[in-house]
């Protein structure tokens, strides 16, 4: 216990402190109330305010204020230690004795202080004098403060006394009391529009209407939430009796007046309301089982794309809690929301399964407002895909050696993952075998499929035929495994000893002659026959994978029905070959030929009449396959051995004896070296490409102008935002501050759209024609929907820089996925670059030809009576490289149209090389040397076909040009070729190698076959010695 000297002391200091700090807090209090009291009784005088709880108010004030801020700090000073440091404070030199001697103590209960104790005492309580530490609150500054005090308390009484008796001015009075007792409907004044309800954000117009005389000022009085009356000077409109004013964007409840002197108003009120409004929507969806997928959430969406089955829950928030809201469909049915427990402004949708379709959100408050513009939700449930498998090689039918080895490559693709991959593959009248790849991993969407089919280790015979394709299987919408087959391939087994001659070509003018013999005739008919049987089994496969969804087909049973009466046509074929047969090995072909197809026949009969009976249908479909693979190899043995063919003008038809054959054997053909009477400058004709693929390249180009569309909006959004980012920091009131809040208002709306077109692009994306080739892309768009949602997000929240980085980033996702889409749908110009450049290579050397023949026609030993065919030969031959320059200037201007928005570059290339080509007039070149020949000018022909040549040169050079620009330099692509060269060489000395092991050892050399040239004759089509080469003269 600190000792009675000090404690009497300190006690003395802190009770001068504690009146001191009374009248400075008594002072302060009552000169801020006695300034306030002045205002009011200013604006009471002149009747600007009055208020009859103003004078209370300020009195409660008075006495309240000083009271509860002394009370607060009442404790304060009631602690002498705090009083005593205070004291040290002003007392250096007591070097912190006085807090010492506070703390000093007896040693025991029973004893006193000892010297020590008591020295410490003394000097402290010497230090003080015997006033007592003077200088803390002295008796002056006491004086003045209360003097202080006095003065501010007699002010804040006069301006009482002020208020009390001072009233508002005598007219000011009789107005007041006018405008409660005479409505302003008696005076002729109208105010509109009076009591009202306006939506929260929008103008209020207020107007007064005079029926009399007009006054000179007319003032608008309105008052918010807050205290504070603001006025408006209310101006006339025209010459009109009416005074109006304006107030824009109100956003609370306010209370109005009009007045002018000698008259104001009632107050109005006007009540702020808000129609309910959709702020989000956030999607959650459960994607079915079998998909392998994980819950997804997916913020702030107006369309939804997933896969059929799953579950969606929709998370609506409002700006308000509603009465009722539902989504509606075009068919007006309904899908009430459901309110949420945990927020009053939430609501749910939920779809168990959800299904495509178009819906509009309504919304109705306890007022019975609806929402203003009801906002679409699109919903898209995408199929379950059957797995895609594309054969990348061969890709057709085939002819193999025995010995040869089959390299079969396949790409499988499925939305969801494959489960089981495998190859089916049997030899006619054999069980088909299956060789099983690799279990696909995970979410393995696309599979590469390779095997190679070793023919020798079928043990195959000649005339077999294997049959081969490749299935998928992945999970159906059921759950259920799902398999998945690709078209049926053949390949054939040709025979070693097939004979190829040249025929001599038939005289000009005449067609070729008809074949020899009966075994000729049947040869060629057979092999139209195989065709057609091919086809019927291609039909029978395709109709068999679709047993399982008949249900769905409405015309299963007619084609089932079509594919029966073929096969009988078939069979009926065979039968009129039959009767031309005399050979008795070919005759047992044709019975068991005949065998085969009416088992077939049959079979199909069966599967027609079985109806709905799925399990009856797949048996008999697949025994009439089996029996209709039978018979094409039976037809496969009726195929003749030996050919004679001739190379004629495609445009004026084969021979029938080899038409069927060049069909089947093109590849052997080429190869042998037959005395070429085709027409050297025709142009190879260009098949029309398929619709599918214009589909796919349309759709393609679409979606990249799309993404080149979105990255530019992006980019100038982030501009925009990076600016306002830079205005915000710089903004120096409030005002420019609110201003510029309001244009982040504006750009987050334009975030939003771009949001929405995002979705609407991934929503394509996602269509079962572009998902195989497009998922990649497709996942990439949704990395960069995300950073727009950050980006939307943050601008709500006001945090620009987050807001900017995110939109940033969702910009860099943009262009780079638009290049990569660029790049993949340039590739498709690489090959029609490719035809162009060949084309254009291939009329030149057409055209140096025609010089050449052009000049021969002048030389002496020419001059002959052929001079004329001669002639007439050039004039077709200049015909149709005219038309081959025509169709290729065509195909130029087609790829500028289609590569001017993907391939710029390439694009003008092409314009300016045809530009230039259009105005050197080849065609009108051309055109005048055909006609010079015909009239016999050689001269001038040969001048003009000079002219059309260099035109031509420049022609390739530009095409060459601009094949560049997308295929690159040829070297590279030698050099790839040559690696191709080399690879295809060691496979033929391997297959070589084994065929020479597979004969027996001592073997003889064999006899020549009737009709075989002996060995050091010359090969049928190679010059005789002493004979030109072909292009020499």
């Amino acid at each position: 216990m600190t000792d009675s000297r000090i404690q009497l002391s300190l006690k003395s200091v802190a009770a001068r402190i504690w009146r001191l700090e009374c009248l400075r807090v008594s002072t302060a209090t009552w000169a801020t109330l006695a300034a306030f009291g002045a205002i009011f009784w200013y604006l009471q005088t002149t009747g600007i305010w009055s208020s009859r709880w103003t004078l209370a108010a300020l009195f409660t004030a008075a006495v309240m204020l000083p009271w509860q801020i002394l009370r607060s700090r009442r404790r304060y000073w009631s602690d002498f230690h705090l009083v005593a440091t205070r004291i040290e404070q002003e007392y250096p030199t007591l070097d912190t004795r006085l807090l010492a001697a506070m703390e000093q103590q007896p040693q025991s209960p029973d004893t006193r202080l000892n010297y020590l104790q008591e020295t410490l005492i003394r000097q402290a309580l010497t230090q003080g004098g015997q006033r007592g530490w003077e200088r803390m609150a002295p008796l002056r500054t006491q004086l003045m403060t209360c003097m202080a005090c006095f003065t501010a308390l007699g002010t804040l009484a006069i301006c009482g006394v002020g208020l009390a008796v001072t009233s508002p001015p005598r007219a000011e009075k009789q107005l007041t009391t006018s405008s409660i007792t005479t409505p302003p409907e008696s005076l002729g004044i109208q105010v509109d529009p009076g009591d009202t309800e306006i939506e929260r954000g929008t103008s209020l117009q207020v107007m007064v209407r005079f029926q009399k005389e007009l006054p000179f000022e007319v003032t608008l009085h309105h008052q918010g939430s807050t205290a504070v009356t603001e006025q408006v000077s209310m101006s006339q409109s025209l010459d009109d009796p009416v005074f109006a004013s304006r107030l824009s964007n109100i956003q609370q409840d306010l209370v109005y007046h009009v007045t002018y002197p000698g008259w104001k108003s009632p107050s109005y009120r006007v009540r702020v309301f808000d129609y309910p409004a959709l702020q989000q929507a956030d999607a959650k969806l459960v994607f079915p089982g079998y998909t392998g997928l994980t819950e997804k959430q997916v913020n702030d969406v107006r369309r939804v794309t997933a896969v059929e089955g799953t579950h969606v829950t929709l998370a609506m928030y409002l700006n308000k809690p509603i009465q009722a809201g539902y989504l509606r469909d075009s068919d007006n049915r309904e899908i009430p929301l459901q309110p949420s427990a945990a927020n009053p402004h939430m609501y749910t949708v939920e779809m168990p399964t959800m299904t495509s379709g178009r819906y509009r959100l309504h919304l109705v408050d306890d007022q019975e407002r609806t929402n203003k513009f009801p906002p679409e939700f699109v919903f898209r449930a995408t199929p379950n895909q059957t797995p895609k498998l594309t054969i990348k090689h061969p890709g057709r039918d085939v002819l193999v050696s025995p010995l040869e080895e089959l390299r079969l490559k396949a790409d499988a693709w499925d939305d969801f993952g494959l489960t089981d991959l495998g190859l089916t593959y049997n030899l006619a009248g054999q069980e088909p075998h299956e060789i099983l790849f690799d279990q696909p991993s995970g979410q393995n969407r696309q599979q590469s499929l390779d095997q190679l089919l070793a023919m020798e280790d079928l043990q195959a015979q000649p005339d077999q035929l294997l049959s081969f394709h490749f299935w998928a299987q992945d999970v159906g919408p059921d759950g259920q495994p799902r398999k998945t087959f690709s078209d049926m391939y053949f390949a054939e087994v040709r025979p070693f000893d097939e004979i190829y001659r040249s025929a001599p070509a038939p005289p000009g003018g005449q067609s070729q002659p008809q074949g020899n013999n009966a075994q000729q005739s049947s040869s060629g008919a057979s092999e139209q026959l195989s065709e057609l049987q091919k086809q019927i089994i291609n039909g029978t496969w395709k109709l068999q994978r679709q047993v399982g969804i008949r249900s769905k087909s409405d015309t299963w049973s007619a084609d089932a029905t079509v594919l029966r009466d073929s096969q009988q046509t078939a069979l009926n074929q065979v039968n009129e070959i039959g009767t031309a047969i005399e050979d008795a090995a070919a005759a047992a072909d044709i019975e068991a030929i005949q065998k085969h197809m009416t088992a077939a026949v049959d079979h199909l009969a069966q599967a027609v009449e079985a109806g709905t009976d799925a399990g009856q249908v797949e048996s008999e479909m697949k025994a009439a396959l089996q029996q209709e693979q039978a018979a094409y190899q039976g037809l496969l043995r009726l195929r003749a051995r030996e050919h004679q063919v001739t190379r004629q003008n495609s445009q004026r038809g084969n021979s029938s004896s080899a038409r069927g054959a060049a069909s089947r054997f093109q590849q052997q053909l080429e190869q042998l070296e037959l005395a070429n009477s085709d027409n050297r400058y025709e142009t190879q004709s260009q098949a029309q490409p398929q619709t599918e693929e214009d589909n796919q390249q349309r759709e393609d180009r679409q979606i990249l102008n799309r993404l080149r569309e979105l990255a530019r909006r992006q980019e100038d959004l982030n501009d925009r935002i990076k600016e306002m980012q830079s205005a915000l920091q710089e903004a120096a009131n409030e005002k420019e501050q609110e201003e510029i809040q309001k244009q982040l208002q504006r750009l987050r709306d334009q975030q939003q759209e771009i949001l929405r077109d995002t979705d609407e692009l991934s929503s394509r994306m996602q269509q079962p024609d572009n998902l195989p080739r497009m998922a990649e892309a497709q996942e990439q768009l949704e990395e960069a929907r995300e950073n727009l949602t950050q980006a939307s997000e943050a601008l709500r929240e006001g945090q620009v820089s987050q807001a900017a980085a995110s939109a940033t980033r969702a910009e860099r996702e943009f262009k780079e996925l638009r290049e990569e889409f660029r790049q993949s749908t340039a590739e498709r110009f690489s090959d029609a670059m490719k035809q162009m450049r060949e084309d254009a290579r291939e009329l030149t050397r057409n055209e140096q030809a025609i010089a050449q023949e052009l000049k021969s026609l002048d030389e002496p030993e020419s001059r002959s009576l052929r001079d004329t065919p001669q002639r007439k030969e050039l004039e077709e031959d200049l015909a149709q490289q005219q038309s081959g320059i025509e169709k290729l200037l065509e195909r130029m201007e087609e790829t500028i149209t289609e590569a001017d928005e993907t391939e710029p570059l390439l694009s003008n290339q092409l314009y300016d090389t045809l530009r230039d080509t259009r105005q050197g007039r080849l065609q009108d070149a051309m055109r005048s040397t055909r006609e010079l020949i015909q009239q016999g000018f050689l001269e001038n022909a040969r001048n003009a076909e000079e002219v059309a040549r260099a035109e031509l040169e420049k022609l390739e050079e530009g095409v060459e040009q601009a094949a560049e620009s997308v295929l690159g330099d040829e070297t590279s692509g030698l050099r790839r070729a040559l690696d191709e060269v080399r690879d295809l060489q060691d496979q033929l000395e391997s297959e070589i190698s084994r065929a020479t092991d597979s004969q027996p050892n001592g073997s003889e050399t064999p006899e020549p076959q009737p009709g075989q040239p002996q060995p050091g004759q010359p090969q049928p089509g190679q010059p005789q010695p002493g004979q030109p080469q072909p292009g020499q003269p």
